[in-house]
């Protein structure tokens, strides 16, 4: 094939959401070449593309903090150029005196938090291709080949070490590894402005926008999935119906409206990459072997995930890892590890652990993960239940997760 352009790195991030981004920061940083590709014309996947504008809890709901490093640092560059929602006493109990904390979130404007990813991708030297598509994957002479095609033609990019940020394990097919697809509630977000003596919306961005959810499902009664040849339209066509249907029964055009809808399906567990380990269903508050950082629960205080570094690498492939939403997990477990926080925990993870692969031309499977730990460490970040000062379940002591131990 005649290739249009083509470019050399140390480490190819293919997909810019949130765990592509700090993936690539994370390499960059780290001292590698680092190339990151994004089908869109922006960065930050579901929480911009589809407007899933919370930035959820990186904290445990009882004033700890859980997740550190990039997720941190995206949490605070999502509100750098506009409005947030973030409590500066998130640490105390409330005045009440009930012993109720309010979260380490905050929700954001899907544009700021696009101009702040920009910025820090700039800073740490990424080589950036936008509007830029995978068409393909091969391994040639020790080096991967990472196909893609934009405007401009076909092109090529040599790397190292490939990390898949895309969300549904699309690399990792491509070069021979398993997914599985997993379920999803069909709901439609979208942005509208509102009439202030409407009780209309959900979440309030400023004044006059606020978060529309269009059409909620059960997970069953939606036959498709991302990986489906109709999962994506399906979901598109019928979130936009119910829009319409709700605003042309609504009538009032002056002051309440859509501004944005999503311009991409807001499929949250699309598609998981087998790995060396999986992430069992209910292991949350319990410690994992090689942990890599934390994750928590948005709708439940003191539930925890330790995501171990074997669930970043996919099994019966070379060169690759994975990072966020598409890391091996299943259950309850899959679902903590797939928040916009959690992405950039793996994500982080994967791209020191590239740049690592690469310097020492080495596996992701073959690395000193007591090495990778001590880097992320460095970075800022704490990688188990202990070093952020919280108990296991099993520990005296511990306190008690309000998910339900018992999963569905």
């Amino acid at each position: 094939m005649e290739y249009s352009f083509q470019t050399e790195c140390d480490v190819a991030v293919i997909g810019g959401g949130i765990a592509g981004v700090a993936a690539a920061v994370a390499a960059a940083e780290s001292g590698a070449k680092t190339v990151l590709v994004e089908k869109t014309a922006w960065f930050g996947g579901l929480a911009t593309t589809g407007l899933i504008y919370f930035y959820l809890p990186i904290c445990d709901g009882y004033g700890h903090q859980v997740c550190f490093g990039l997720s941190e640092r995206l949490l605070k560059a999502s509100i750098k150029y506009g409005p947030d929602s973030l409590n500066p006493h998130w640490q105390e109990p409330d005045s009440a005196g009930e012993g109720i904390y309010d979260r380490y979130r905050t929700t954001f404007s899907p544009a700021s938090f696009i101009f702040a990813m920009d910025e820090m991708l700039e800073a740490a030297g990424v080589e950036i291709w936008l509007d830029t598509v995978l068409t393909g994957y091969r391994e040639n002479g020790g080096k991967k080949e990472v196909q893609v095609r934009n405007k401009g033609g076909n092109g090529i990019i040599r790397a190292s070490v490939v990390v898949d940020a895309t969300g549904d394990g699309e690399v990792v097919r491509e070069a021979g590894g398993e997914t599985r697809s997993g379920e999803n509630m069909l709901c439609y977000w979208s942005l509208e402005h509102c009439n202030p003596n409407t009780d209309s919306g959900w979440k309030t961005l400023d004044g006059t926008l606020r978060g529309k959810v269009n059409g909620i499902i059960d997970k069953s009664d939606f036959p498709f999935h991302e990986t489906d040849p109709r999962g994506a339209t399906e979901f598109l066509l019928q979130g936009r119906k119910w829009a319409r249907e709700e605003y042309a029964a609504a009538g009032n055009r002056s002051k309440h409206f859509p501004v944005l809808i999503p311009a991409m399906a807001q499929f949250r567990t699309a598609a998981a990459i087998k790995g060396l380990y999986t992430i069992p269903e209910d292991t949350h508050n319990t410690p994992m072997k090689h942990s890599i950082g934390m994750s928590s629960d948005w709708s439940s205080v003191n539930t925890i995930q330790e995501i171990p570094y074997e669930a970043l690498i996919p099994a019966g492939t070379s060169g690759i890892l994975a990072a966020g939403r598409c890391i091996s997990a299943e259950g309850y477990a899959w679902e903590l590890i797939r928040s916009i926080p959690a992405c950039a925990v793996s994500g982080e993870a994967a791209g020191v652990a590239a740049a690592l692969c690469a310097k020492q031309r080495v596996e992701p499977s073959d690395i000193s993960v007591p090495e990778l730990q001590e880097i992320l460490r460095s970075r800022g970040c704490k990688l188990t239940m202990h070093e952020a000062g919280l108990l296991y379940r099993d520990e005296p002591g511990a306190k008690p997760s309000s998910l339900k131990r018992t999963m569905h």
